[in-house]
Formats: C-alpha cells, sequence, structure tokens
C-alpha cells in the first residue's frame, strides 16, 4: 500500500502591487495593437482612457484592504458577467425627463470598447513572456457571454445611411462657392472648405482620412 499522500496546492498571495503591476501591462499588450490595426490618435487616446478608469472605478476589498479590480476579476461567466450587465444597466438609466442619459450608440460603443478588450485578452492571454493569466491568476473567459446589449429603436434611424446624389453635390458645392462666402466674410475659411469638400466627392475619402491627410508630406 503506497504511503504517499495527496498534499495541497499552496497559492502565494500576491501584494496589490504586483497585481496591479500585471493588469497595466495585460491592458499595454492591448494598447499596443492599435498602431498595427491603424486607429487614429483620437481613437487610442478615448479607448485607453475609457478602460484605465473603468477598472479603477470598481472597488473590492480582500485581506489587504481596498484596491481596484483587475482584469482577470472581471473575465468570468459569474460576478464578472454580472458586473458587466450592472455596467450596461446603469448606462441605460433615463433621466428625469424619461430620456436615456446617454444616446444608444454611445452605450454600445462602451460596451465595444471592453468587449473587444476581453476577446483579444482570451486569444492572446499573456502578461510577459510566455506566463499566461490562467497560468497565474487562474481560468478566464469573456464575460460578456450571454450578455446582449439591446439596439434602441431611434438609434436605428441615426444608423440609417444616406446617399447623396449628384444633383445634391453639386447644388452643395455651388452654396460653397457663392453663397457661403458672403455669408461668413472669411475667404481663406471658406476656400479651404470648399477644396476639403471637393476632395471628398471626388475621391471618397473618410472625415478620419482627410484629417490624417499629410499634402506636404512632413
Amino acid at each position: 500500500m503506497s504511503n504517499t499522500h495527496s498534499v495541497p496546492l499552496v497559492t502565494r498571495e500576491r501584494s496589490h502591487l504586483e497585481m496591479l503591476k500585471d493588469h497595466k501591462q495585460i491592458l499595454q499588450n492591448y494598447f499596443d495593437t492599435f498602431i498595427s490595426r491603424g486607429l487614429s490618435l483620437r481613437t487610442i487616446e478615448v479607448q485607453q482612457r475609457f478602460l484605465k478608469h473603468w477598472f479603477q472605478k470598481i472597488r473590492v476589498a480582500d485581506k489587504q484592504g481596498e484596491r481596484q479590480i483587475f482584469i482577470w476579476e472581471v473575465m468570468n461567466l459569474d460576478e464578472g458577467r454580472g458586473r458587466i450587465k450592472k455596467f450596461l444597466k446603469v448606462l441605460g438609466t433615463v433621466d428625469e425627463d424619461g430620456e436615456p442619459c446617454l444616446r444608444a450608440t454611445t452605450v454600445r460603443a462602451y460596451a465595444f470598447f471592453l468587449e473587444r478588450l476581453f476577446a483579444s485578452t482570451l486569444k492572446s492571454p499573456y502578461i510577459t513572456g510566455t506566463e499566461t493569466i490562467s497560468s497565474k491568476y487562474g481560468p478566464i473567459e469573456n464575460p460578456f457571454t450571454g450578455v446582449e446589449c439591446p439596439v434602441h429603436s431611434r438609434d436605428l434611424l441615426r444608423a440609417e445611411r444616406f446617399f447623396v446624389t449628384p444633383e445634391q453635390i453639386l447644388e452643395l458645392l455651388v452654396f460653397m462657392r457663392e453663397v457661403y462666402p458672403g455669408l461668413i466674410k472669411k475667404n481663406l475659411t471658406t476656400a479651404r472648405l470648399y477644396a476639403v469638400v471637393m476632395l471628398i466627392t471626388e475621391t471618397g475619402l473618410r472625415s478620419i482620412e482627410i484629417l490624417n491627410l499629410d499634402a506636404l508630406g512632413g
């Protein structure tokens, strides 16, 4: 008969500082993908600020005291999914006039920021080197699994796409060239706007592409 006995594994208690460092590194790993995805600097700034603050605002307590929540604590199908549902419910709060405090597009944008982070982290769950989140903090899942963010009926109307006919484009260009200058009395401004609108209508460039256009190659 074997005299060996099973010895329970002892998980080392990690300091808040160590966990915060790992949490920030995981977020940074995700932020590093923004450049390769071709996101604009404005989009990168908005998403980074939102994601950092989202985790900082959720406070939890353990034996060491109160702290912010960490990403692996949200990435599960139990408490994590509950937190996501609660967050989306708060975003959908109506004001005293019965109108939503935030537009449905804004709510979905915030939800998209989080869901994309969790999906990317689940696909590439590394902290540093080959060390994974699961090997250090336990299994992770996407907490958005089974969570739906419904589309508001008014948002559907805003999301519709309308095409401008050639006649309407010509009418706009004539207005900007012949009428608009007399309204604001700023020739340089009207000339610049006319050139931008002409460029958009002729090339089909998107607004973000126009903003990042470097005509002088500087």
